[in-house]
C-alpha cells in the first residue's frame, strides 16, 4: 500500500492552551501533540460526517434529483 500524502499544518495557540495540551497528551498516553491534534481532528470529521449522512437521510423526499430538474422543467 502507497503511503498517505500528508501536508503541514501549523498553529498558534495562547501559552496557557499549549501548556494544557502538553498535560492532555500526557494524560492520554499520547506519544506527541501532533498524534493527540490528529486523534481530535478524526474525531470532529467523522462527526461532521455523521451529521452530513443524517441530514442527507431526512432530506432524502424533498429534493428534486439534478437528472430529474431538467425533465420537470421542460429543459431537456
Amino acid at each position: 500500500m502507497a503511503p498517505t500524502a500528508t501536508k503541514t499544518l501549523n498553529i498558534r495557540i495562547p501559552t496557557e492552551q499549549y501548556e494544557e495540551l502538553e498535560d492532555m497528551v500526557k494524560a492520554r498516553h499520547f506519544t506527541s501533540k501532533g498524534e493527540y491534534v490528529r486523534q481530535l481532528l478524526r474525531e470532529s470529521l467523522d462527526e461532521y460526517s455523521a451529521l452530513l449522512h443524517e441530514k442527507a437521510e431526512r432530506d432524502r423526499g424533498k429534493y428534486v434529483p439534478l437528472s430529474e430538474y431538467g425533465k420537470k422543467k421542460g429543459l431537456e
